[in-house]
């Protein structure tokens, strides 16, 4: 299986932000930034261009937009929502496996996969959460080592480092909490 890089990375975020709603290309690019959080924020022109490759491969529809007065309308002037097709997409990105935690995009598929995994059927949800407390496990392992490395550092490195640690503990009790609403 493959694994998700930054090109499939902006298709789930488009494709889940267009999943139940039809949005113009500015909500699409204001939803997709709001979905990756502050980790990682592909350009607008990156967003666009995913969007134009989901259109023409079908994963996306676009409903024009409707004006008297639209002599100039553009073939990009509509509101796009993922097309039947493109919800089949999503369920194979969703199921991909991420590569790195610390570093974009992996860092972001988390997230991403977190906020849609209702778009999974019920038995292959699972599988999912337990790659990403896999991957939250061997993170704190990781930064586990950093924090003791860092205990006498300057300023607060270490005290940051052992904040994350936490952070990662909390995310993986709350993914464990999922487990029995997905049948785990």
């Amino acid at each position: 299986m493959s694994h998700l890089g930054a090109r499939e990375t902006v298709e789930l975020a488009i494709l889940g932000a267009a999943l139940n709603c039809s949005l113009e290309i500015d909500e699409i690019v204001g939803s997709v930034r709001q979905m990756v959080g502050t980790k990682w924020h592909p350009t607008s022109d990156v967003i666009v261009e995913g969007l134009r490759n989901l259109l023409s491969e079908g994963f996306v529809d676009i409903e024009p937009l409707r004006c008297a007065d639209c002599r100039t309308r553009e073939e990009s002037d509509g509101r796009f929502h993922t097309s039947i097709a493109g919800r089949a997409r999503l369920e194979v990105l969703l199921k991909m496996k991420i590569s790195n935690f610390r570093t974009p995009p992996g860092s972001v598929c988390i997230g991403l996969k977190v906020c849609l995994l209702e778009v999974l059927r019920h038995d292959d949800r699972a599988p999912q959460i337990e790659e990403l407390i896999e991957l939250h496990e061997a993170e704190i392992g990781r930064l586990g080592e950093e924090v003791y490395r860092y205990q006498r550092a300057f300023g607060f490195v270490g005290q940051w480092l052992a904040h994350e640690l936490e952070c990662l503990r909390s995310e993986i009790a709350w993914l464990r909490e999922l487990m029995p609403d997905v049948g785990g």
